[in-house]
């Protein structure tokens, strides 16, 4: 598993043995990635589900200002700080332990994303409950994009009370599907600043984000 672009191009990252997690495919990755475009957004990132930090470290490889990473996982929260500190991200990092559902419940708190990206583990209904909790607690940007990785065998709506199904492309036994915010003008799109790195508290600090700790040796 490996940056593909950007400023980590081709820097390995380590993740758990096992079925603890299940990393996104380098082809997976990338597809995805020249879909969002992130280049062209000065945004910041959510990365739920994170694992050992794969698709928020892309996103910040290519661009992204800042990335919070939630992941409830001891082990892979062990390999994320580890990943995040071999490829020089700390200062634009913040790492949530926590599970991601729960955290999208507790609502943003005027804290928005211009990219969430969500990876949950397949066929257990958790791609569904994650588009909408991401709805319901108002976690997008006004062109802000919610990129959802599931399975084939798992149908995800056209549209959603606030979200837009925009793309939906399938790789393998892979589909992702790209939903944006309905453009509508009773809803308040204005974010809040939200601090990353070691710098003071953060309008999320309710959520326990704090400042991201280095790997281990």
């Amino acid at each position: 598993m490996r940056v593909v672009s950007g400023t980590a191009r081709g820097r390995r990252l380590k993740a758990p043995a096992g079925r603890r997690t299940r990393p996104t495919s380098d082809k997976v990755k990338e597809a995805l990635f020249d879909l969002l475009e992130i280049e062209k957004r000065d945004c910041l990132v959510l990365d739920l589900f994170a694992g050992s930090g794969a698709l928020g470290i892309e996103a910040l490889s290519r661009g992204a200002r800042g990335a919070v990473f939630v992941e409830q996982d001891l082990l892979a929260l062990r390999f994320l700080r580890a990943n995040l500190e071999k490829c020089s991200m700390l200062d634009r990092a913040k790492v949530v332990k926590a599970d991601a559902i729960r955290f999208l419940q507790r609502g943003s708190s005027g804290t928005r994303f211009g990219v969430v990206l969500a990876d949950p583990p397949y066929e257990k209904g958790l791609a569904l409950r994650c588009l909408w909790a991401v709805e319901k607690g108002e976690w997008l940007e006004k062109e802000g994009v919610l990129a959802l990785e599931h399975s084939i065998r798992e149908e995800l709506p056209e549209s959603s009370e606030a979200l837009v199904r925009i793309k939906l492309r399938r790789y393998g036994e892979t589909c992702i599907s790209l939903y944006e915010m309905a453009k509508s003008p009773n809803l308040d799109y204005s974010p809040k600043p939200l601090t990353l790195g070691a710098t003071p508290p953060s309008p999320c600090s309710r959520f326990g984000i704090s400042r991201v700790k280095q790997g281990p040796n």
